[in-house]
This record gives C-alpha cells, structure tokens and sequence, in this order.
C-alpha cells in the first residue's frame, strides 16, 4: 500500500499540482470583465454553477494536473461583441477561450425580462410542517445558480437559488414549487443551461 501511494504522490509530483478556490475563479472572473469593459462592452451576464463539496480535477496541456480545492466552481460569460454573440467559460482551473454563439437569445432574453428577472427570486423550499425533511441526501441539494447581470448604463443586479427549491423532494411538497418553476429567472437559468450543454464539448483551455 505505501508504494502505491508514493507512486502516486511521484507522479503528481513529476506532473505538477495546483487547488484554486472559489477566490482564485471570482479574481478571473473580474480580470476578464474588466477587459470587457476596456473594449466597451459594459452589459453582460454572468452564470456561476456548482455543487458543494463537488470536486474535479483536470491534466492540463502542459502536463500539469489542477484541481478545485473544496468545491468546482464553472462560471459561464455571455455578451454581443461586433454583431456577435460571444460566451466563455472560467473554472477553478482558468480560462477557456471565448467562442461564438450560433444566436443571441440568451442575451435577448434578459435584456426584455430583466425587471422582472430582477425583482422576482427564487423563494425557498416551503413546506406546511417545518420539521418535515429531505427525503434522502441527494446532489441537487447542494447544487447551486449565482446570476449576474450589468447593462451599458452600469444597472446590475444579481440572483442566487438552490436547485433544491425548484423541486418536490422532501417528505411534504414544496408550496412554492409552482411559483418558483414559473419565474423569468429559472427560465434564463434553463436557456443559459441548453446553451451551455451545445457549447461544453467545444471549450478549450488557454
């Protein structure tokens, strides 16, 4: 058992070995909106998707082997650029290259339902008796949405909500499972979601 594990301690080792937290993405994030910024694009919006506890790792082109330390975070940018829709993705491992979108309805959709995006979050899981819990400990409980959005005029806002409270899963029913699952933002949560899923396989690392 122990020249198993110095073996695998001398590969990561020869590979090279980095953790980078949710700090580490939120000053990427930052870098590269500011370089949006400094190009004149002052209105985009922003998807962070996790789950807690939810650990990746990756071998990098380089050889090197990166990991997220405690929790993976994927933030995903969306933005018009020259007549273009644009979108890219940033991990606890860095950036990906910006790519293009076939359309702009992601960004076409927020820009006509922002108020309402805005002014209607997501409300919690709500059950008639409170002592009521989960039915079993599941991974969407812990999975999360962090919605951002700024404007040419510097108007932002943003939005938070659990997966677990868009669904019936604990021993009584979520009371505001309807009103949650009819709200604007879940509906951008879903568009950006299908964009996300056309595009995965097509990012490549910086």
């Amino acid at each position: 058992m122990k020249n198993v594990l110095l073996g695998v301690l001398l590969l990561l080792s020869s590979l090279g070995y980095a953790q980078h937290d949710e700090a580490y993405v939120d000053k990427l994030v930052s870098e590269f909106t500011a370089s949006l910024t400094g190009r004149n694009i002052n209105t985009y919006l922003l998807s962070k998707r996790y789950c807690e506890g939810r650990i990746e790792m990756f071998k990098l082109e380089n050889g090197r082997m990166c990991s997220s330390k405690g929790t993976y975070y994927a933030v995903y940018l969306f933005w018009n650029e020259n007549d273009n829709a644009m979108i890219k993705k940033i991990d606890n491992c860095g950036l990906f290259y910006s790519l293009e979108l076939n359309d702009d309805g992601v960004m076409t959709f927020i820009n006509q339902h922002k108020n309402e995006i805005k002014n209607n979050p997501v409300k919690p899981y709500k059950m008639a008796t409170a002592a009521s819990g989960p039915i079993s400990s599941t991974e969407i409980h812990s999975c999360k949405r962090e919605i951002a959005f700024q404007d040419e005029l510097a108007n932002s806002f943003e939005q938070s909500f659990r997966l677990f409270d868009l669904t019936n899963d604990a021993k009584e029913a979520n009371l505001n499972f309807a009103s949650n699952n009819e709200l604007k933002v879940v509906e951008l949560d879903q568009r950006m979601g299908t964009t996300i899923e056309q595009m995965e396989n097509k990012f490549r690392r910086q």
